[in-house]
């Protein structure tokens, strides 16, 4: 019996790592060391533990970023191992982490998820759907892969609840005023509070606005047409009296006729 104990603990994970890392985690220092795998050819180390308590995915995440630090590698994984009794429907966050690690599609699936553990059977219930994607990346099967890595436990995963992507209504109405987008028809009035900008802002909308007035011919001597209907085209106004074009000779110099 005392060779037992005293072979389990020279195989503890603190009496082989704990130099490297120090993160205070009871749960994983105190784990068994199953098996290590070195593999030269991607300098990587993989180590397998078997734990009575549950550890964290953060503390061997951290573990793991030590330990490579501290021996020069490129990767280190720890893969635990855990009695089957210990998995629970209070470990989805742990199972969501891992998927995360290795798949950036599930962020955000998951949120405010819950789920349910009956008879070997994991049942999730998204709150914003993303069942799609979901089953693009073979979820079920990945989540199903790490109990049964994890735990020894062949379980059989299905989703639940809202399945799909939220409706554009409902995505607005969840979605608080001062954060929506909308149309042009849409916009809410804008209001300016600073008195200066409201003044330049009228100023430049008065210019923007004006009409342009015609330039009216107001001729010397009356011409048998109605006086404001003679609009000025381009150039200036016409103020000197007109001459018949009988009258002109190479002497007139500058004339105004009509016609």
């Amino acid at each position: 019996m005392s060779e037992n104990i005293e072979k389990s603990a020279e195989k503890a994970f603190g009496n082989i790592f704990g130099a490297c890392c120090d993160i205070g985690s009871r749960a994983l220092f105190s784990s068994c060391i199953e098996s290590m795998v070195c593999i030269k050819e991607d300098n990587a180390l993989e180590v397998t533990v078997s734990a009575e308590k549950l550890i964290t995915k953060e503390e061997l995440y951290r573990a793991e970023d030590c330990i490579k630090e501290k021996l020069g590698l490129n990767s280190v994984r720890i893969w635990p191992k855990y009695p089957a009794e210990l998995f629970g429907s209070d470990y989805l966050p742990e199972l969501v982490t891992e998927l995360k690690r290795s798949n950036a599609l599930v962020n955000g699936i998951f949120e405010d998820s819950r789920c349910d553990w009956l008879n070997n059977e994991l049942i999730i219930y998204l709150s914003h759907g993303g069942e799609m994607i979901l089953n693009k990346i073979s979820c079920q099967r990945r989540i199903g892969e790490i109990i049964k890595r994890e735990f020894g436990i062949h379980a059989q995963v299905e989703f639940d609840g809202k399945l799909d992507v939220v409706s554009l209504d409902e995505l607005t109405a969840q979605t608080p005023p001062e954060k929506r987008t909308y149309s042009a028809d849409e916009l809410p009035p804008f209001e300016v509070d600073d008195p200066a900008v409201k003044e330049a802002m009228k100023k430049k909308t008065e210019t923007a606005v004006k009409v342009h007035k015609p330039k009216v011919v107001t001729p010397k001597k009356p011409l048998p047409y109605v006086e404001s209907s003679m609009e000025v085209v381009t150039g200036k106004i016409i103020r000197d009296e007109s001459i018949p074009l009988s009258e002109v000779t190479q002497e007139s110099g500058r004339v105004v006729v009509w016609g």
